[in-house]
């Protein structure tokens, strides 16, 4: 009898843990179709037309390409002199590398005068002591981030995958499971992933010199100094050479990815293979009729970077850009779809701005990380003012499918077009990244955890309590099919927020 109930308070718990308390339960799928051919039909007789021109796909990917690799002054790139100045001085009192890591600091440390409800806890749900984050912020040497000049040695490469975090520690920031919509997976130090080959700049190291502060294309943050390696000024203009020249992108998951060192010098490097992603992006150097040769940044005998090599089959990845048809949104989402849900790119999952970012790199586009921030890529249209149904008929009117985002508040997804439900209604269809559906009165959430296809609705039959994305406080269309207005520059807030 006792193993009985120790058998059920296990499960209870395991349930609790995964689904948070009883504030959570899981969204059934069943009504909602997740096969990739009910939305795309491969005979349909413009499945591989392109659906923007050559020309603009040419210019956003250089666009991308700039803002990477870039050294130029008109380059927003963590390579380029002018840009790192710029953002730099666009510091003040209340916003600087000074602030942001003090706003952390004293937001997620725990005091004995502080609400409960802002509490935050570690792995488990288990309360962190008053002062947790003391020992970290010792770690920070402040005074470094201070008056930071520009110097071209501090520009680096990653050169294994990592996360950026808000403060340089592994451990979790979470509020109370209990909370809808907080607890695991929701740490709030968790701001990004980082993938291998990304240009990066130093702006400063924790003092055991385990951590670096690290500005790259899209996050100002902390990441593991062992996964960075600095690149010289030879090693710079010849991968951006490549870059230039032709850029590669990988089109499926978990594709290992196994180096050759280029120099006879003995590599340090600390894994024998990389992982990739989808979005993951690299120079060629050369092509073969069956397979790609990419250039992969490994860590070199004197522990600057150099260039390894990995070949690849030409399936697992393809030279930028893939025409943006039918056909090959089918194939990227293919790849992407299901994968669980993961805030700030933990466990190299997506989250629902992370997820448009990896589809749209394939396409050339360089979309900022921030949901808010990907209205620069596009021209927006704000029409909060509608009602929820009218925006939803306006998006069927004026949205361009697979190249419009819909922005709603604290969320992001990417209109595919119309679809006819078993009832025989036209509905806007939509793919999104998503961790759950929020209640009307925000006190519970219905979990789904997956890129998913999911209706723009005005209700869900089967649960008339929770809230739809036509219901948002926010309602914005990106059209990315249109340049915007200005050209696209993050700024400092942009980088920390």
């Amino acid at each position: 009898m006792l193993k009985k109930i120790y058998i059920i308070m296990f499960l209870f718990c395991c349930t609790s843990f995964i689904y948070g308390a009883s504030n959570m339960k899981e969204f059934s799928l069943k009504d909602y179709p997740q096969s990739i051919n009910v939305f795309f039909n491969s005979a349909d007789a413009n499945f591989d037309k392109n659906l923007l021109s050559d020309s603009y796909q040419e210019h956003r990917l250089t666009e991308l390409k700039h803002s990477y690799f870039g050294t130029a002054s008109r380059d927003n790139s963590p390579w380029s002199q002018t840009y790192i100045e710029l953002i730099l001085s666009q510091q003040t009192n209340s916003d600087s590398l000074l602030t942001v890591n003090n706003h952390y600091y004293d937001t997620y440390n725990n005091y004995d005068t502080k609400p409960k409800n802002k509490l935050v806890y570690g792995k488990n749900n288990k309360l962190y002591v008053n002062n947790w984050l003391n020992k970290i912020k010792q770690n920070i040497d402040f005074d470094s981030l201070v008056n930071i000049k520009y110097s071209a040695s501090k520009r680096a490469i990653m050169i294994n995958n990592g996360y950026i975090r808000a403060l340089p520690t592994d451990l979790p920031a979470y509020y109370n499971s209990n909370i809808a919509g907080e607890g695991k997976p929701f740490d709030y130090f968790q701001l990004s992933a980082i993938y291998a080959g990304t240009p990066v700049y130093i702006l400063g190291h924790s003092v055991d010199e385990k951590w670096c502060l690290i500005m790259s294309p899209e996050y100002i943050g902390w990441v593991k100094a062992k996964y960075i390696a600095k690149a010289s000024n030879d090693f710079i203009k010849f991968w951006q050479q490549k870059a230039y020249a032709n850029l590669a992108g990988i089109t499926i998951n978990n594709v290992k990815l196994n180096f050759q060192a280029q120099s006879s010098l003995e590599s340090k490097f600390h894994s024998k293979y990389i992982t990739a992603y989808v979005g993951m992006i690299l120079p060629l150097a050369s092509q073969h009729k069956s397979k790609l040769t990419l250039m992969l940044p490994i860590l070199g005998a004197n522990g600057d970077a150099e260039v390894g090599l990995v070949n690849l089959p030409q399936n697992t990845a393809s030279i930028l850009p893939l025409s943006a048809s039918k056909s090959n949104f089918a194939l990227i989402l293919k790849s992407q779809q299901g994968r669980a849900y993961g805030w700030g790119g933990v466990n190299f999952n997506n989250d629902c701005s992370s997820e448009m970012k990896s589809l749209f790199t394939m396409f050339g586009f360089f979309l900022p990380r921030n949901t808010t921030h990907q209205a620069l890529a596009g021209v927006a249209d704000d029409i909060t003012k509608l009602s929820p149904s009218e925006r939803l008929n306006y998006l069927i009117k004026n949205g361009v499918p697979l190249l419009t985002l819909v922005h709603i508040k604290g969320h992001v997804l990417l209109y595919l077009g119309t679809y006819k439900t078993k009832d025989g209604d036209m509905v806007a269809m939509s793919y999104q990244e998503k961790w759950g559906i929020v209640s009307k009165d925000g006190n519970s959430r219905s979990i789904i955890n997956a890129s998913v296809f999911m209706p723009l609705l005005l209700d869900y039959p089967e649960d008339d309590t929770l809230s739809t994305e036509a219901h948002s406080k926010l309602f914005e269309l990106i059209y990315l099919n249109k340049f915007p207005d200005e050209k696209l520059k993050q700024t400092f807030n942009d980088l920390v927020s």
